[in-house]
């Protein structure tokens, strides 16, 4: 009895690692981020006050890091997006 043990070809639309995606999905606010001057401490402010808690301009500054950058922990790169979206739209 013979059974098949080929593989199915590696479809390139499958995810890649978290980081990955993470990395990717952070790309556009970083790339807005270093173009629009100020954008950094605007981002700090509306993600402080979505959360109702402190968040400094030098930690959004290392979550968009260009060469270097942390993950935002505890829900903090959805507050990150939200805010994106919020200060894209009011310009």
């Amino acid at each position: 009895m013979e059974t098949d043990t080929a593989q199915p070809p590696k479809n390139e639309a499958d995810p890649q690692s978290p980081e990955d995606l993470v990395a990717a999905r952070f790309e556009p606010i970083k790339r807005w981020a270093h173009a629009t001057p100020g954008s950094i401490g605007k981002l700090a402010e509306v993600i402080t006050a979505m959360s109702g808690k402190s968040v400094t301009r030098q930690m959004v500054g290392r979550w968009l890091n260009a060469t270097n950058p942390i993950q935002p922990s505890h829900g903090y790169g959805l507050y990150l997006e939200r805010a994106y979206e919020q200060l894209i739209s009011e310009d």
